[in-house]
């Protein structure tokens, strides 16, 4: 039974148990919910040998072929190595669409679902929450820690360091979508003229 907590996601994904073979993204936090699957499955895929694929499938694509999700995790991929399926499923109506392939046999690729804010009792989450080989991980509005490592790492990548002032400014500005955050923090090492007095290069 995986139920990973908001504050235990970045450490849980940084060491996902190897028995893992479906992860359950969801919250209030929509952008963070996109971050942390597109990071898992990239670093999945990556980390096969040969290295595998990231494929991606939405609601309709499912709707239109109800097979497709199943025929893709049962698939052993022929040439390359194992890969990692996200599927973006905000409004999942049809939830055995998944919970089904949890309980009908092995995996052979990484299941990642990516859902909007789900109740405890939903039987998606539960479903994840309960299988040996699944987790539910929360995502939920960062906490003024997760901003400022997030504002860091962006800073860091974009050689900008903060003048005296200028980490409480920047997360005063920063909203409660991961999505948005990144962006906001993205593109203001750009405007140079706002900036003026609040960063500087280094």
């Amino acid at each position: 039974m995986t139920d990973v907590k908001a504050h235990q996601a970045d450490r849980f994904l940084r060491q996902l148990p190897r028995e893992i073979v479906a992860v359950l993204f969801y919250g209030t936090d929509p952008g963070l919910v996109s971050e942390r699957g597109e990071r898992l499955a990239t670093a999945y895929a990556a980390g096969q040998s040969p290295p595998g694929e990231v494929l991606r499938l939405t609601e309709d694509d499912v709707s239109a072929s109800p097979d497709r999700l199943a025929v893709e995790l049962r698939t052993l991929p022929m040439f390359g190595g194992r890969n990692a399926v996200r599927f973006l499923a905000p409004s999942l109506t049809k939830p055995d669409l998944v919970t089904d392939l949890l309980d009908g046999g092995p995996l052979e690729a990484l299941l990642i679902v990516e859902a909007g804010n789900l109740k405890p009792d939903s039987k998606l989450r539960a479903a994840f929450a309960k299988a040996a080989t699944a987790a539910a991980v929360a995502c939920y509005a960062d906490e003024p820690d997760a901003l400022r490592n997030l504002a860091r790492e962006v800073m860091t990548a974009g050689r900008i360091r903060f003048a005296p002032g200028a980490e409480s400014h920047l997360l005063g500005l920063l909203g409660a979508d991961r999505a948005l955050s990144r962006g906001e923090l993205e593109a203001r090492p750009l405007c140079r003229r706002e900036w003026r007095g609040h960063a500087r290069g280094y």
